[in-house]
C-alpha cells in the first residue's frame, strides 16, 4: 500500500497543505528549493518513499514506526551525506493527508486538526531557533499526532492515558482535602526523589479498611507512610482511571483562563467523539516547579498555571527541562555563560549557580 504512485511525489506533497499547516514563508520557500533537487534523485525518491510507507502506513505502532524512521535518517545521512532534519519536514507534511482522512474518518473537528498539526511549524521554528536552520528533530514527538494519540484543544494539548503509573490521588470524604502518593519512589532525608541517597521508599499498602501511603500535598513526600481510612478517604485518581495527560505547546500566553477552557474542552471531546468518562488530568512539566516561586512574581502566568492543579507531587526529573525551555538544548552543562536576555533568564541562572535545585513536578487534578 502507498500513496504516492511517483515516488518522488513525496516532496511536493506539502504544497497541497499550506493552508493547514501554516508554515512560516522561509521554510516554504527552503522547501520550494530543495523539492526540485530532491525528486531528481531517484534512489532518496524510492527509499524516502519506502520510509514513508514503512512509518505511516506498515508500522503498527509507534514504537515500531520511530524505529523505522529512525533507519531511514541514519541511511540517508551515511549513504547521501544529507542531514535527515530537513527530509523529516517533507516526511511529516507528506503524511497530513493520511492524518485528514484519519480525522474525517472519526468525524473529528477541521480545526482540532488544524491546531494539532500547528506543532510542526513550532517544532520546526523551535530547530531553527537552536541551529540557525529549518528541519524537525522531534520526530518521536510527533509521532503522537499521527497516530491520533495527541491532540491540541485551545491552548493545551492531551494525550489519554490510564494516571501516571507512579501517582495516585485520595479526596477526604468530609473536608474534600486531596492529597497525592506514590509508590516504590526512592526519598532522601528532605523528601525528594533521590536514587543515590535514599532512605526510604514510598510504599502502597490496601486492606478493607485502609491505605497506608506516603502522600505529598505541595511537593515533596512524606518520609513517614500515613493510614487512610477508607471511611474517611476515597482514592479517586489511579493508574486503572482514565485521565489526560497534559502538554503545553511553545506558543501564545499561558493564560490560567484559557488553560481552564481547554481542560473543560478536553473533557467533553474525549466523552464526545471517543466515549471516555475523564477522572482527571495529570502533567508533569518544568513550569510546576515550586522553586519557581523564588524565580517568578506573584502576577506571573507560570505562577498562575501551578494553580490548575489540586496536588503536586515532586518527579524524579532534574533541571533537564526547565535549562531547554527557559535558554535552549546547548546551554546543557554550561550555564555559567548561559543567556540572561530575559528577567526569567537571568533569575533562574542566578539560582542554579546559588544551588537552587530545579526540576520536573507532577501535577493531578481532579476531573470537571
Amino acid at each position: 500500500m502507498t500513496l504516492f504512485k511517483n515516488k518522488a511525489d513525496i516532496f511536493f506533497e506539502y504544497k497541497n497543505h499550506l493552508q493547514l499547516l501554516d508554515l512560516p514563508d522561509d521554510l516554504i520557500t527552503e522547501m520550494d528549493e530543495l523539492s526540485e533537487t530532491l525528486s531528481k534523485n531517484n534512489e532518496l525518491a524510492e527509499l524516502t518513499s519506502k520510509a514513508f510507507d514503512d512509518i505511516f502506513l506498515n508500522s503498527t505502532d509507534r514504537k515500531t514506526a520511530y524505529e523505522n524512521l529512525s533507519a531511514y535518517c541514519k541511511t540517508v545521512e551515511e549513504k547521501f551525506s544529507t542531514p535527515s532534519e530537513m527530509l523529516n519536514v517533507f516526511l511529516f507534511t507528506a503524511a497530513v493527508k493520511k492524518l485528514s482522512k484519519e480525522y474525517e474518518k472519526l468525524n473529528l473537528p477541521y480545526d482540532i486538526l488544524k491546531a494539532t498539526l500547528r506543532d510542526i511549524r513550532i517544532w520546526c521554528e523551535h530547530y531553527y531557533k537552536e541551529t540557525g536552520k529549518y528541519g524537525l528533530a522531534e520526530t518521536g514527538w510527533l509521532l503522537l499526532h499521527f497516530n491520533c494519540q495527541l491532540f491540541r484543544i485551545g491552548r493545551l494539548q492531551y494525550v489519554l492515558k490510564k494516571s501516571v503509573s507512579d501517582c495516585m490521588m485520595f479526596e477526604n470524604k468530609n473536608s474534600k482535602k486531596l492529597v497525592a502518593a506514590s509508590a516504590g519512589i526512592p526519598l532522601n532525608t528532605q523528601g525528594e526523589w533521590d536514587e543515590n541517597f535514599c532512605i526510604v521508599k514510598t510504599k502502597f499498602e490496601e486492606n478493607d479498611k485502609s491505605y497506608t501511603v506516603h502522600i505529598s500535598e505541595n511537593g515533596k513526600i512524606d518520609l513517614k507512610a500515613t493510614v487512610l481510612s477508607k471511611d474517611e478517604w476515597s482514592l479517586i485518581l489511579s493508574e486503572k482511571d482514565d485521565a489526560l495527560e497534559m502538554h503545553i505547546p511553545e506558543d501564545g500566553k499561558l493564560s490560567y483562563d484559557d488553560c481552564i477552557e481547554s481542560m473543560k474542552e478536553a473533557q467533553e471531546f474525549y466523552k464526545k467523539y471517543f466515549d471516555v468518562d475523564i477522572k482527571g488530568f495529570t502533567v508533569m512539566s518544568w513550569l510546576a516547579d515550586e522553586a519557581l516561586n523564588e524565580v517568578l512574581p506573584p502576577e506571573s502566568n507560570i505562577l498562575k498555571f501551578q494553580k490548575l492543579y489540586d496536588v503536586r507531587m515532586m518527579s524524579k526529573l532534574g533541571s533537564h527541562q526547565t535549562i531547554q525551555r527557559v535558554f535552549g538544548d546547548k546551554w546543557q552543562g554550561d550555564i555559567i555563560n548561559a543567556p540572561e536576555n530575559t528577567s526569567l533568564q537571568r533569575n533562574v541562572k542566578k539560582s542554579l549557580l546559588n544551588g537552587v535545585k530545579f526540576r520536573e513536578y507532577y501535577g493531578l487534578r481532579k476531573a470537571f
